[in-house]
């Protein structure tokens, strides 16, 4: 939990429409 977790955060405050979708491309980048 760094960075793109923070980001996550930020992105379903931003995208408030698809806040799961963005919440798995951000852990998709976390886990690669």
């Amino acid at each position: 939990m760094g960075p793109h977790f923070y980001q996550a955060g930020l992105c379903c405050l931003v995208n408030l429409l698809t806040p799961c979708l963005c919440r798995q491309m951000l852990t998709l980048i976390d886990d690669a």
